[in-house]
């Protein structure tokens, strides 16, 4: 039975999986080419927090870079995104608030969240990330993602499923807090 104590360090679990992930995106963030300031290949990717610490991340272009290069590194991003999908869901899995045969209770805010992370992980953990719009299940989990989280149609790749770590991947972290912390009302 899960207990107060087990519920907070489950969640201090679910906070420090937030925090990786946070830094190493800042890291490895969305790029455009006019980020990188001109005659100068170096990005600070610093996170506040660490401002001040030993900890100051810098990343330097090697030579010439162009729009390909960008891309390149972008996807060290997405990377990021669809990995900390499945490393969620594995705690979530671990701590058994969801399975293949535990099923998620609709009526504990945060289900909502938890059941797009279990779909996410399902495709992403089996295939390359990439969205196939013939496939009918890849396709409504597409749309309900877009929707659910507000995202501005003209700005997603439809290739991909749209994994935006400010306005998806948080999100998803909260729901499975607010999930974790409102279960034990329902045992």
């Amino acid at each position: 039975m899960t207990n107060k104590r087990n519920i907070d360090e489950i969640i201090e679990q679910i906070e420090n999986l937030r925090k990786y992930h946070k830094t190493t995106r800042r890291v490895f963030k969305r790029l455009n080419i006019e980020d990188i300031a001109e005659n100068d290949t170096f990005i600070n990717t610093t996170l506040p927090e660490y401002i001040g610490t030993k900890l100051n991340i810098r990343i330097k272009f090697a030579g010439e870079y162009d729009q390909n290069t960008i891309g390149r590194y972008n996807e060290i991003a997405r990377y990021l995104n669809q990995n900390v999908i499945i490393r969620l869901y594995a705690l979530m899995n671990y701590h058994d608030f969801v399975g293949e045969k535990i099923d998620i209770n609709k009526n504990i805010s945060g289900w909502k969240e938890l059941d797009l992370l279990r779909r996410l992980r399902h495709i992403l953990a089996h295939k390359t990330g990439e969205v196939n719009h013939n496939n009918e299940k890849e396709h409504r989990l597409f749309n309900e993602i877009i929707q659910q989280f507000n995202l501005p149609k003209d700005t997603i790749d439809p290739r991909h499923f749209p994994l935006p770590s400010d306005r998806v991947i948080m999100k998803l972290f909260d729901g499975c807090i607010q999930y974790v912390n409102n279960i034990h009302k329902f045992k």
